[in-house]
Parts: C-alpha cells; sequence; structure tokens
C-alpha cells in the first residue's frame, strides 16, 4: 500500500516496535509529501517517572529524527480535559464490568482485575504523561 497524504496512528503507540520501526516501515506508505498524525503519550524529559511503552520526549524525537522525519507540530492535551473524558469512560466501563459480572459471575476476577488496570492507566494518563497529538512528515 502506498500513495496516501496522511498516516495516522490513534493512541496506539509505536506499533511495528519503537517509533523509528514504525515511521520507517509506515513511511512507504505515505506520498513523499504525507504527514504521520499521531496521538499519543510521552514522558516529560524531567520526569523520574518509568513506564514500559512510553518514552520520554527526548528519546521519542531521536527516534522520529533517525526515520528521516521530524516533529512539526505538538498540541498537549488540557489535563483537566483528559480527566473530564476519563472520568466518564471509566463511570461507563465499571458500569458495563459490574453487569458482566451479573450475567458472568464466574468471571468476576477478570473483570475487577481489568478495572484496576483501567483505573492505573487513567492514572497514568491523567498525572504521569504528557498527551499530545503530533504531526510529523519527513525531512
Amino acid at each position: 500500500m502506498s500513495g496516501y497524504d496522511i498516516a495516522i496512528l490513534g493512541a496506539i503507540g509505536p506499533v511495528f516496535g519503537d517509533y523509528y520501526q514504525t515511521l520507517t516501515t509506515l513511511s512507504e506508505c505515505i506520498t513523499r509529501e504525507g504527514i504521520f498524525i499521531i496521538d499519543d503519550g510521552y514522558i516529560e524529559d524531567a520526569s523520574d517517572f518509568t513506564h514500559s511503552l512510553m518514552l520520554s520526549k527526548k528519546i521519542m524525537l531521536q527516534q522520529i529524527q533517525k526515520a528521516g522525519t521530524e516533529l512539526v507540530e505538538d498540541v498537549i492535551m488540557d489535563r483537566n480535559q483528559i480527566k473530564v473524558a476519563d472520568d466518564f469512560i471509566f463511570e461507563k466501563l465499571k458500569t458495563r464490568c459490574h453487569e458482566l459480572i451479573s450475567i458472568h459471575p464466574e468471571k468476576k476476577n477478570l473483570f475487577l482485575n481489568y478495572i484496576q488496570v483501567q483505573e492505573k492507566e487513567t492514572n497514568v494518563l491523567e498525572n504521569k504523561v504528557i498527551c499530545s497529538t503530533m504531526v510529523i512528515n519527513r525531512k
């Protein structure tokens, strides 16, 4: 597949390994003037927070540059807006999990564990990382 003007990676992370591998692989799909729009999170460079799936901005930028691309815009999401959206989604998720527990009581632990994992992830997105939408093009 090739000839696309835009490749959008919506909150899925660097799906082909790291950003270098992902952008290098997907560069074959877009036109020379094409762009990448990536909705993701990164760790502030001065932070002591670590996460197995997230990079510091510095390392992410190094991988972007190594792929022959450059970050041309970084729109950072407002933490309050993230919290409002997360609270709404999380309440719906908990409600649905409890409905499923009543239908499938033998899977109660599965659903309760899922709620816990999502609660931790929500905390990370709201408090530990920078959530942004990035526009990346080729150099």
